[in-house]
């Protein structure tokens, strides 16, 4: 990227000042931070394993050897928060700076109390204060509430949100706390995303507010930007239950969730008069997004404040692959299938499964899909297509090479770990909820070091912040709708020091559930890619 004649000026006024990096950064680092480093709010819009992390190290160490800044304080997703303090400060930050640091982990011991209280020991007067925080105890955790606002109250700090899709929502606990406590509280302000939009347009809407509380002005509230940015139709339901409690006009019978029946039941006499009034409790209106406009104002009022690095303008990767394998599912699988397809609920071996809602329906379907039953952790029918399918391809690959095998259920990944170990005299790690917390770290080391041939991970779990790049083949054996649950996980290994070109192989089963989360996911990915770098007529 070339710089104008201001930026070229600007960073050799830096250069004068002499701030000696401990690491050397990238080209496109040195052009994010001197877009960034003096700002009091931006959003650092950067691929996954460019290095957004070294760049808020870096504004932090000019900063606070200007004066301007004494503390930094992170909040990111669970696991991630710990890295920061173990691996980015030690990698980054010049040995010079003296810090102290410290990372929450809702602990009640006196211990972890008084390491907390050292921030205000005089000792630690003429350090930088760093703490870290997992996104989730703002949720869950009084006591986390409380000290992250006395941190901000207490010391000058720049306050980063890492992967700051986590404060989309609106509605949230602990994005209501971020905006409406925290925010106010930083001098300096920071999200770090790869990709700000993951389900739509709308998930600007906090991040941009956490960074600047007036930033959608005049817009006043997220209904009034939902409607300038989504056009939407008025809609209709019906209710066969009165929830209300009134009485009846003429006779006055006092009247509390009854039915329709009920009702007349109770007050025949006056039932003409209370009809109307029936009727209209029963109907009840609701609004329905059909689509999206003004996306190009959109994305030109958040362009101005943010940075964007692609991995392909700045590091010489090599492009990814993508190919897919197809599975059928056996006759037991396909009879269970069908029978939930056309009436919504199935019975397997005595066991019945009944699902209410949309959600419960494709989840159910993608079990089943992937060969277990959702109650248990049973092989539907004699035998897994997709394990078969996946054993079978890897008969056609180099073992000699480290692989990682994605899936989103416990029962998948259990199976496929047990079928590795069954077929291959090679380590298999298996990364996932149920993994002890104080083992996953080692877990890391040992798969990067060469111990284990096969990682197998779910990516809630493992999709994000970790550093997997010795292994450059991966297997999909099952997604999520959660489009940046893919994308975090592919970045794993897709990122600086692969040497490789990244194959990513997915296990499908056309005509099924695998084909609608598929198509959403790539939905979900052509509209991250219109905000970040194409024109509307891309799009349409």
């Amino acid at each position: 990227m070339t710089l104008t004649a201001t930026q070229e000026d600007r960073l050799q006024a830096d250069r004068q000042k002499k701030y000696e990096f401990k690491t050397q950064p990238w080209e496109h680092q040195k052009e994010a931070l001197l877009a960034s480093w003096n700002k009091k709010y931006f959003a650092l819009l950067c691929d996954y394993g460019t290095g957004k992390s070294k760049i808020i190290i870096d504004t932090i160490g000019i900063n606070y050897e200007r004066n301007n800044l004494e503390a930094l304080f992170v909040i990111a997703p669970n696991e991630v928060h710990e890295r920061w303090i173990s691996e980015q400060i030690p990698a980054h930050l010049p040995d010079r700076i003296k810090y102290i640091a410290r990372v929450w982990t809702g602990s009640t011991s006196q211990k972890f109390k008084r390491s907390l209280e050292q921030f205000w020991h005089s000792q630690y007067r003429d350090h930088l204060k760093i703490f870290t925080m997992n996104v989730e105890a703002l949720q869950s955790s009084k006591r986390g509430r409380e000290f992250a606002k006395n941190f901000l109250a207490a010391f000058r700090a720049l306050l980063a949100i890492d992967e700051s899709t986590r404060i989309k929502t609106p509605s949230a606990k602990r994005t209501k706390f971020i905006i409406n406590n925290l925010s106010k509280l930083a001098i300096y302000r920071r999200t770090l995303t790869g990709n700000e939009v993951t389900r739509s347009p709308f998930d600007v809407y906090c991040p941009y507010r956490f960074l600047k509380p007036d930033f959608w002005y005049p817009i006043a509230n997220y209904h009034i930007f939902k409607h300038r940015y989504g056009k939407y139709v008025t809609r209709y339901t019906y209710r066969k239950t009165l929830n209300y409690k009134k009485k009846c006009p003429k006779c006055k019978t006092f009247i509390e969730k009854l039915t329709v029946k009920k009702w007349r039941a109770v007050c025949p006499k006056c039932f003409a008069v209370v009809k109307k009034l029936e009727e209209d409790e029963q109907k009840r209106n609701y609004e329905t997004l059909i689509s999206y406009k003004r996306l190009d104002e959109l994305r030109a009022k958040t362009i101005q404040h943010s940075y964007l690095i692609r991995k392909e303008d700045c590091m010489d990767l090599p492009p990814k692959i993508y190919q897919p394998i197809y599975a059928e599912m056996n006759d037991e699988q396909t009879r269970v299938y069908k029978e939930l397809k056309n009436e919504l609920c199935t019975q397997y071996k005595g066991v019945e499964l009944s699902v209410i809602n949309k959600i419960a329906l494709s989840t159910r379907f993608q079990q089943i899909v992937g060969g277990f039953f959702p109650t248990s952790e049973e092989t539907i029918g004699d035998s897994n297509p997709k394990i078969e399918r996946l054993l079978y391809d890897l008969e056609d690959i180099d073992c000699a090479d480290p692989i990682i095998i994605w899936s989103r259920f416990t029962a998948e990944l259990k199976a496929i770990a047990r079928n590795l170990r069954k077929n291959y005299d090679k380590p298999v790690a298996l990364y996932y909820g149920g993994t002890a917390k104080a083992d996953r770290k080692q877990i890391v080391d040992e798969f990067q070091a060469g111990k284990y041939a096969f990682f197998v991970a779910n990516p809630q779990t493992a999709g994000t912040g970790l550093n997997l790049q010795r292994a450059y083949i991966h297997y999909y054996y099952s997604n999520s709708f959660n489009a940046e649950d893919r994308w975090q996980s592919e970045d794993r290994s897709h990122r600086g020091g692969q040497t490789n070109q990244c194959l990513y192989k997915d296990i499908y089963i056309k005509g099924t559930v695998d084909d609608t989360i598929k198509k959403a996911n790539q939905e979900k990915k052509d509209l991250a890619d219109f905000f970040r770098t194409r024109s509307l007529e891309d799009i349409l």
